[in-house]
């Protein structure tokens, strides 16, 4: 998904007269970090008011797991990108302290960029 969004971006740079080299990338995705052993059902509640999509959606195109896997979908989304990112940014879908905490120390040590 991301590398195929970025062969458009660079098609739409070059036909803009722009050089895609000289950009800036951002990686952007919502994200839920789980507790260890905590069922993805759980964050049904959360990330439905908020994109109403289902379960299914969110384990493909969104940051749904436990801290390791959030951070191996992080990592191999930068990797897909040829250069890597410049800036990550996280939506989580609660801005609590837990949530905060799980990226800032559980997810983000271990994104390989």
């Amino acid at each position: 998904m991301v590398k195929s969004d970025w062969v458009k971006v660079q098609g739409f740079a070059r036909e803009a007269g722009r050089d895609p080299g000289a950009m800036g990338r951002v990686y952007s995705n919502f994200v839920w970090v789980l507790e260890p052993g905590e069922k993805p059902e759980s964050a049904i509640p959360r990330f439905a008011v908020y994109s109403g999509m289902d379960l299914d959606y969110w384990r493909t195109y969104y940051l749904l797991g436990e801290a390791e896997e959030v951070a191996e979908r992080i990592s191999a989304r930068i990797a897909a990108l040829d250069g890597g990112v410049d800036t990550i940014v996280l939506n989580p879908l609660d801005w609590g302290q837990e949530q905060l905490e799980l990226i800032a120390h559980e997810v983000l040590p271990r994104v390989r960029h």
